[in-house]
């Protein structure tokens, strides 16, 4: 799962929480044993899949380097 979030306007009403809810739901009637979503950590997003039950299996680490200082 991922992409999913929802307009500044509308963010505090529980419907992200829905739309994971919905297509987790969607998921499991088609089937499918597991889902996997990527977050950021500690973000809202974070805390609305940790309330539908994900648990954090592992962190990957990122890189980034300064173009601009040559």
């Amino acid at each position: 799962l991922g992409g999913d979030g929802t307009l500044p306007a509308f963010r505090g009403r529980g419907l992200q929480q829905l739309l994971i809810r919905d297509r987790l739901g969607r998921a499991y009637r088609q089937g499918l044993e597991w889902a996997h979503a990527e977050v950021q950590p500690e973000s809202g997003s974070w805390r609305n899949y940790r309330r539908c039950g994900f648990e954090r299996v592992y962190s990957r680490v990122h890189y980034r380097k300064s173009l601009s200082a040559q």
